[in-house]
């Protein structure tokens, strides 16, 4: 049976109550500032084709503006794909807006030998790019654009708002179909009967569950896969990726996008909804704004919690730093790492107002750090206080939590915000059937 959504925040952007009063903007009196843009997948730099490995404590810069179908102002960060690729030990990558000081932060975390990725989105310098910077290993680097978020300077059409919610899953071959066939495509539908906001992308944890061989995964939307990859994987190893995949209209409420296994092997694939991107004529919704890059959780040494790992099936509650966040602020986006797990193990990151979603944002092999993107909504309290959740499901692990970007409510949201409902109430019309396989 399709389970429905429940979202933290329907009220705001799903399920609007057209009842109460509100003020509608005109699309012609919003602007661009904090809005998404989906982009074709594109590889924005390979280094095994370019200039070869980058260097221990060497740096990369990557154009952004002005590529890609990327316009050349009003950029304010990109979102992309990060793949380490042959590193000599291990270590991590750091990205930053470039022509800012190097954050002490952390993009790709890796082991030596590893190939994997890691979405991030990252501010964009005032030359239109970012910067990413190797530490403690030499690798090579591949970058694939998955869109962008604007600034008012943008003058093409209007973006896409966001709704960043706790994990649903949309679906788990390990009970549907079975595992997706190496060279063959999963479609993955879903219903969305809300008229007021119609969504263009969303996105999901893309997890790769036990492949047959060495691979990646690739999710998209149109009837081309493109040479870009959402998740690498080896023989073996469960890994997860972050990424936002625009999604087709399918008509009559069903919208889709598809995930392509690239490997040689089959392998089960999961996927957990973790946010939409959607159009929505008056103005209602959420906006990206950029933070400085910043580390609020550490547990190796008690930043942000306490000078101790995560026990088995524990929850540990954070409270991101009263700064960081304003009046409106709904959740954050930025890289979350399991270090030196001691059993096999899943994380999940979640806002605490409901119980444990289900799904996961980490999938960790004993010993091996890992990396992941995210976006997650927080709880807040009655003293506007927020508070995020973090899960572990086996074993003891550290965890490590930068955030590089927040979603504040839009300008017409916040006006309409006393004449609001709650913020708990379920979203309606979201269901997902069972995917289907295409050879």
């Amino acid at each position: 049976m399709p389970r429905t959504l429940l979202t933290v925040a329907a009220a705001c952007a799903l399920a609007f109550s057209v009842s109460a009063p509100m003020t509608h903007a005109s699309a012609d009196t919003q602007t661009n500032e904090g809005r998404f843009h989906k982009t074709a997948a594109t590889r924005l730099i390979d280094t095994r084709l370019s200039s070869g490995p980058v260097a221990k404590g060497g740096s990369l810069r990557v154009p952004v503006a002005g590529t890609s179908g990327v316009p050349a102002v009003g950029v304010k960060a990109a979102v992309v794909n990060i793949t380490a690729i042959d590193t000599s030990a291990t270590g991590w990558i750091t990205a930053y807006a470039t022509g800012q000081a190097k954050p002490w932060t952390s993009a790709v975390n890796f082991e030596r030998g590893w190939t994997g990725a890691t979405t991030a989105t990252v501010p964009v310098g005032s030359d239109g790019s970012i910067t990413l910077s190797l530490g403690n290993a030499s690798a090579n680097v591949a970058v694939d654009l998955i869109g962008y978020y604007s600034t008012a300077a943008d003058t093409t059409e209007l973006g896409s708002l966001a709704l960043i919610a706790d994990g649903f899953r949309l679906s788990d071959t390990r009970q549907t179909t079975g595992p997706v066939p190496g060279g063959a495509t999963m479609v993955q539908t879903f219903r969305w009967d809300n008229p007021i906001a119609k969504p263009t992308s969303v996105a999901v944890n893309l997890t790769a569950v036990k492949p047959e061989a060495y691979g990646w995964l690739t999710a998209y939307s149109g009837a081309t896969v493109p040479k870009t990859s959402s998740v690498n994987f080896t023989t073996g190893r469960t890994v997860a990726n972050y990424t936002i995949v625009p999604v087709t209209d399918l008509g009559g409420g069903t919208y889709g996008f598809s995930v392509h296994n690239g490997s040689a092997g089959a392998t089960d694939v999961v996927v957990d909804l973790l946010a939409a991107y959607y159009d929505n004529s008056n103005g209602l919704g959420f906006v990206y704004n950029n933070m400085a890059p910043r580390r609020i959780i550490d547990t190796r040494v008690g930043i942000g919690a306490p000078k101790a790992p995560i026990g088995p099936d524990s929850v540990l509650v954070t409270a991101p730093p009263a700064d960081l966040y304003g009046q409106f602020t709904l959740g954050f986006t930025g890289t979350i790492t399991g270090v030196k797990p001691t059993a096999n193990t899943y994380i999940t990151q979640y806002s605490g107002m409901n119980a444990d979603p289900g799904t996961s944002n980490l999938n960790l092999v004993a010993g091996q750090n890992q990396s992941n993107g995210f976006g997650t909504t927080s709880r807040i309290d009655d003293q506007n206080k927020r508070y995020l959740s973090l899960y572990n499901q086996s074993g003891s692990v550290d965890v490590v939590e930068d955030v590089t970007g927040r979603f504040d409510a839009s300008p017409e949201l916040i006006a309409n915000w006393p004449n609001l409902p709650g913020l708990t109430q379920p979203a309606k019309g979201f269901s997902a059937p069972a995917p289907r396989i295409v050879r």
